[in-house]
């Protein structure tokens, strides 16, 4: 996050959900949050997803379809990057080494 921070503006207008609805308009290149609950970001999830972009945990495996129990969501926050495909990729390569 760190290495984030020193090389991005950051932007926040409150709303998960919103900040990844912007990814999938174009307007933002990416969205990070280490600290959301699945329902603060399920909405824009799927606006991005439909949208041809890719959510996913900071080690790159997507959000959806969920792949475990929700109630394993439900209790602990979640760690998420969202961005257009390759925006995503470039972005886990630089900052998460993948």
């Amino acid at each position: 996050m760190h290495q984030i921070l020193g090389k991005a503006k950051i932007r926040n207008v409150g709303v998960a959900s919103l900040h990844i609805c912007y990814v999938a308009a174009g307007w933002l290149d990416c969205y990070v949050d280490q600290k959301s609950s699945l329902w603060d970001i399920a909405a824009g999830s799927l606006i991005l997803t439909e949208a041809g972009g890719k959510i996913s945990n900071l080690s790159g495996e997507n959000f959806y379809p969920l792949r475990d129990d929700v109630a394993t969501y439900t209790e602990r926050k979640v760690h998420c990057i969202g961005a257009k495909h390759d925006t995503h990729q470039r972005v886990m390569r630089e900052f998460f080494l993948l």
